[in-house]
């Protein structure tokens, strides 16, 4: 078979062209002219230029981790600025068989936790709007309008909140509050 990119679990903190959900299935990106090698060139050229921080994310920056022209494939890891979260995003360039055109099959995912406050879309139209500033090519914006279910679980509070919550100083837990109230007794 060809090799492909991963798809996505059922969290609302990924997005790939290999995804079986409508949710966080992302279509791959074209391109009409130059073939695969000028599309991968084109590609690892928008990603080199990508600012850390754009829309408000990544800006502890990123990594190319693997870069390979001859199979198509770029592996890139981005950090947010703060908490060291790192996501790892992924390309694969797919010629049409008649050479000119393709694809670019996409995958963009977070590494921890289950929601990731819009990161994942907004890295993605950063590098799409770069892209389609080329000649030839086509990376439509992921948008609130096609993924709704993404949005509403991202800015749901109780959403994702399952593991044990890190307590701000001088912020008590439930129990440690009932201790306290039983002892007051």
């Amino acid at each position: 078979g060809v090799p492909d990119l991963k798809g996505c679990g059922s969290t609302p903190n990924c997005f790939s062209s290999s995804s079986a959900s409508p949710d966080s299935y992302l279509e791959p990106w074209r391109f009409s002219k130059g073939g695969s090698a000028q599309a991968f060139a084109d590609l690892q050229a928008v990603v080199d230029a990508y600012k850390p921080g754009q829309r408000g994310v990544d800006g502890g920056g990123f990594q190319v981790q693997e870069a390979k022209p001859e199979s198509g494939y770029l592996y890139v890891q981005f950090e947010s600025l703060n908490k060291g979260y790192k996501d790892d995003v992924e390309f694969l360039v797919r010629p049409d068989p008649s050479g000119e055109g393709g694809e670019v099959r996409v995958r963009s995912a977070s590494r921890q936790g289950k929601k990731d406050f819009g990161v994942n879309a907004k890295r993605l139209n950063g590098i799409a709007e770069g892209l389609s500033k080329l000649e030839g090519w086509s990376a439509p914006l992921l948008t609130n309008q096609r993924f709704p279910e993404y949005i509403r679980l991202n800015e749901d509070p109780d959403y994702g909140q399952t593991g044990p919550k890190t307590l701000k100083r001088g912020e008590k837990s439930l129990a440690g509050v009932l201790m306290d109230a039983n002892r007051a007794r």
